[in-house]
């Protein structure tokens, strides 16, 4: 295959990619400003708006210490990577975020702060299924592949 040829495919699957992921976090917000919100909500990258649950937030905020409310955004968004193989997820975001991931993949009580964190960070989809159904829309769920 040409070079060209391989540069114009490359441009449609990324673009493909990007519409795929239109649903996506335009950008993310603390936990503790959501939390105080009286309807929470943040906006796509298509500029829709996306509600995210007062009650599963509330659940959430009673599992993290108070003290890192401010430092834990959501949505969290895992990107499923296509290029990594079935049912593979990277935790997008901050330590903050992947310490809440882990945290919660690991079935952990109390939250703790002190875990070694990997970055990236990887969970699978047994992870990814249980985290939508405890906590619905404070995750979401992107499509990453490499070229």
């Amino acid at each position: 295959m040409s070079r060209d040829v391989e540069r114009v495919l490359r441009r449609i699957w990324e673009a493909e990619i990007k519409k795929l992921n239109d649903h996506l976090a335009r950008e993310t917000k603390p936990l503790s400003e959501l939390l105080r919100a009286e309807v929470p909500q943040i906006t796509t990258r298509r500029g829709y708006i996306h509600m995210v649950d007062k009650e599963r937030l509330l659940k959430l905020a009673s599992y993290v210490p108070r003290r890192l409310h401010g430092k834990i955004r959501i949505p969290v968004i895992l990107m499923r990577r296509m290029d990594a193989g079935r049912g593979v997820y990277m935790v997008m975001g901050g330590f903050y975020e992947k310490l809440l991931v882990k945290n919660l993949v690991e079935n952990l009580d109390p939250f703790r702060e002190d875990l070694e964190v990997e970055d990236p960070l990887y969970v699978y989809t047994p992870h990814v299924t249980e985290l939508i159904v405890k906590y619905r829309t404070i995750f979401q769920i992107g499509f990453f592949t490499e070229f």
